[in-house]
C-alpha cells in the first residue's frame, strides 16, 4: 500500500478562502517527498486527484492502479 499524507496533521497547511487569519498563524512548513523506486505496489483513491514527484522508476512486479474516477499526475 502506498505512503500517504497524513491529513489531521497537514490539513492546517491548506489555504481557503474560508481560512481565518489566526489559522494562518499556526501553519507549519510542509515538505513533500517522494522515494523514486517504489518497493511496494501503488494504489491511488478513487474519486481522487493524486500527485507523485518523478522521475519514477517502476520495476519488474510493482503495480501502479489508479481508483476509479481518479487520476494520478507525475510532476
Amino acid at each position: 500500500m502506498s505512503r500517504g499524507l497524513d491529513l489531521a496533521v497537514t490539513n492546517r497547511n491548506l489555504v481557503s478562502e474560508h481560512t481565518e487569519i489566526s489559522s494562518r498563524n499556526v501553519m507549519s512548513a510542509m515538505i513533500i517527498s517522494s522515494i523514486p523506486v517504489p518497493t511496494e505496489d501503488i494504489v491511488t483513491p478513487a474519486d481522487a486527484n493524486s500527485m507523485m514527484i518523478g522521475p519514477l522508476t517502476i520495476t519488474t512486479g510493482i503495480t501502479m492502479s489508479v481508483g476509479a474516477n481518479g487520476s494520478l499526475t507525475i510532476i
